[in-house]
């Protein structure tokens, strides 16, 4: 019984490291996707703030 299951863990290990290694890619690539939006959100922001005019109208109706 513990043959068997030493050789099913290591099975699943074996085939689990490109896995890992897909998900360690994925992780990079979306960090990096999160950082640009970030930037990208934060420059928005920025802008928005430098050139914000409240208009009012002069009627409500």
């Amino acid at each position: 019984m513990r043959t068997h299951l030493y050789l099913l863990l290591l099975t699943v290990g074996i085939s689990a490291t490109p896995l890992r290694s897909n998900l360690a890619e994925l992780q990079t690539w979306l960090q990096q996707i999160y950082q640009s939006v970030d930037m990208l959100v934060s420059s928005i922001f920025y802008f928005c703030s430098m050139n914000l005019r409240i208009e009012t109208p002069v009627s409500a109706d």
